[in-house]
């Protein structure tokens, strides 16, 4: 009796059964809790890239916006002067010199404003709102001075604001006339244009639903997951804003002909060398960075 007991099989495959199925499900919550992960860092890197470059494709309209007000002012500014010659040339025809005054005043408040809206906080905003939806979080702040800066400074000097007079029936600047300090048209400080802006995108962590079997793992929480992209604005054709000093209205005129065929564009670029950008070292170093 006590030997047919000895010889019963029955029940010993469960143990291996159980084994097999616990690895299996541990298997699987691993597989499910990296294809969150993997699906996060790419969302997060697409929100990255399409907020560099939403922040770039801002100051590329803001710049092509600010080239034809500033070729408006080169188109009546004749010669700003210099030290040796009396300044000379803000001329429209039959146009009150008060007015061609106003005028020049009102279109450097135009620029001026393009260049603090859309080369400052604009670019920013609009770029976390794409990040948003786009999967991410948002981006985080850089402390980087003039990341988002147009790069355009601009020439004060005097100007003498001429009347008409018709001479042989063809309109020319005359007296009476009167001079003011002013600004003129506006320059790019780099030649080679606006420096890129950097974006780095976020995902809070995640401590809801997954991780997965976070008592088998050790995990509590899916760690924050970042991702960085660069942009800047490009136009392939020129600059579109002529050199400092430049007299000549004319030059204004023809460097903003000469640009305007292929206009500003937001193209992405490398980041670079992360270790430089102010603000990355202090990020702790659990967090990887994805470039």
């Amino acid at each position: 009796m006590i030997k047919s007991k000895l010889k019963n099989n029955n029940g010993q495959t469960l143990p291996f059964m159980c084994l097999t199925v616990l690895a299996l499900v541990m298997f699987w919550m691993l597989v499910v809790n990296m294809g969150v992960m993997l699906r996060d860092r790419i969302i997060v890197q697409n929100a990255a890239d399409c907020a560099a470059q939403t922040a770039a494709c801002y100051r590329a309209r803001a710049l092509n916006l600010a080239g034809l007000y500033n070729s408006i002012l080169g188109s009546y500014i004749v010669y700003e002067g210099s030290k040796i010659l009396p300044p000379q040339g803000a001329w429209i025809p039959f146009n009150n010199p008060y007015y061609t005054y106003q005028l020049t005043k009102n279109l450097n408040r135009m620029i001026s404003g393009i260049i603090r809206s859309y080369g400052g906080g604009w670019a920013y905003l609009k770029a976390n709102e794409v990040a948003k939806k786009s999967g991410a979080d948002g981006i985080k702040s850089l402390p980087i001075p003039g990341m988002y800066s147009l790069g355009l400074k601009v020439d004060k000097v005097k100007i003498r604001f001429w009347s008409t007079a018709v001479v042989y029936g063809l309109p020319a600047p005359a007296p009476p006339f009167f001079t003011k300090r002013v600004n003129t048209w506006y320059y790019l400080k780099d030649k080679y244009g606006p420096r890129k802006n950097i974006a780095i995108a976020y995902k809070r962590p995640q401590s809801n639903f997954f991780p997965m079997g976070k008592n088998f793992f050790g995990i509590t929480e899916i760690p924050e997951i970042l991702a960085i992209a660069a942009a800047r604005p490009y136009n392939a054709k020129g600059s579109m804003f002529p050199k400092k000093k430049t007299k000549w209205g004319l030059k204004v005129i023809f460097k903003w002909l000469q640009a305007v065929s292929g206009g500003w564009e937001a193209h992405l670029v490398p980041v670079g060398d992360i270790s430089l950008i102010p603000g990355l070292p202090g990020i702790p170093a659990g967090k990887a960075i994805k470039h």
